[in-house]
């Protein structure tokens, strides 16, 4: 127990620091798979609710604004469209929301245990990945049904993928950081980025957005990721470079929440 205590009280190198995250990595595992499991345990249909609200939020999406508004989607069949803009958004938002919260949540486990508390964050990342699966499940299909060939260039997903996760780490730990100091800041920017779908590409191409005004996209890294993702998906969908701001800026917000996270892990427990 005094060699736990001296480590923790002890400021450690980055080194040290990636090597315990890495030694307490079965902390992300379990409270993230343990979180997935009793969360579907709850629903009688378990795992197939995912798909299943994946499909009725695309099928919302495609009457009012694929029939009804006939938004310009570049040639691109509606539903293909705006199911990437649903399912990354869908992960996106939920995650971060996640992350926010995830220290008061887990307020016994931290006062009972030594780990590195950015672990619980990680853990979060696995709390919404059957709606991730399931929405390329789906969209694989959709590329079946509507006849669209597979094109090698859909393996940017993997590298974009990585990006979306640097993005919501990045802004989930600020927002966690923030809530240890003031929660009403941290609640209000949740509300914020619920609000964010209105100005991130989902179900519109950030083509229609007038040029004046599209450097708000540019600086999104979610509309970064979807509009990436859509260039690299379909031909016909133009190719747009200022979004590589948006992924600078998510890789900025990970890399600085990182080093702020680990400064103030030691005060964690007394700002609970």
């Amino acid at each position: 127990m005094e060699k736990i205590k001296l480590y923790k009280n002890r400021k450690i190198s980055f080194r040290e620091y990636l090597s315990s995250i890495w030694k307490h990595k079965s902390i992300v595992y379990s409270i993230g798979f343990g979180d997935i499991k009793n969360r579907f345990s709850r629903n009688k249909i378990g795992f197939f609710f995912a798909p299943f609200t994946t499909l009725l939020t695309l099928s919302v999406y495609w009457i009012i604004f694929g029939i009804i508004m006939n938004v310009e989607a570049w040639g691109v069949d509606y539903p293909l469209f705006a199911l990437p803009g649903i399912v990354i958004w869908a992960y996106f938002n939920s995650s971060v929301n996640n992350i926010g919260i995830s220290l008061q949540q887990s307020e016994n486990m931290i006062s009972k245990l030594y780990f590195p508390r950015i672990n619980i964050i990680f853990s979060r990342l696995l709390f919404f990945i059957p709606e991730l699966i399931s929405g390329i499940i789906i969209f694989v299909i959709l590329l079946a049904l509507y006849n669209y060939p597979f094109k090698i260039s859909l393996l940017w997903f993997a590298l974009l993928f990585i990006a979306l996760v640097i993005s919501i780490l990045g802004i989930g730990i600020w927002i966690s950081i923030i809530s240890l100091y003031n929660r009403d800041i941290s609640n209000t920017l949740s509300q914020i980025i619920n609000f964010g779908i209105f100005v991130t590409p989902v179900f519109y191409p950030g083509t229609i957005i007038p040029d004046s005004y599209k450097f708000l996209l540019h600086i999104n890294p979610i509309a970064a990721v979807i509009e990436l993702f859509r260039s690299a998906a379909f031909e016909t969908f133009p190719f747009d470079g200022h979004y590589f701001i948006g992924i600078a800026i998510g890789l900025i917000l990970f890399v600085s929440g990182f080093f702020t996270f680990k400064r103030i892990e030691n005060k964690i427990t007394d700002l609970l």
